[in-house]
């Protein structure tokens, strides 16, 4: 599934081993994601989802309430 974040926000920064760093992460409106269906999570439970953005290859891993009140899902066609 894809997603178009449409509210900003931010999250903490992990680093690459997942560990939460002192820094944030700020999610711009208009920005591109795809869901990992995998199944595969570095920091979350089952309960939360990980998007991929493939322009700048990050990630993230939010409750389905955050995905809920800022991402938008897009039809299947629409270029990414």
């Amino acid at each position: 599934m894809k997603y178009k974040c449409k509210k900003s926000f931010s999250i903490p920064k992990s680093d690459d081993d997942g560990f939460l760093t002192d820094e944030t992460v700020n999610i711009e409106p208009g920005s591109m994601w795809e869901e990992d269906e995998s199944g595969f999570r570095m920091l979350g439970d089952v309960d939360h989802i990980r998007l991929e953005n493939t322009e700048n290859f990050s990630w993230l891993e939010i409750d389905r309430e955050t995905l809920n009140e800022h991402f938008e899902k897009c039809d299947e066609g629409m270029r990414i």
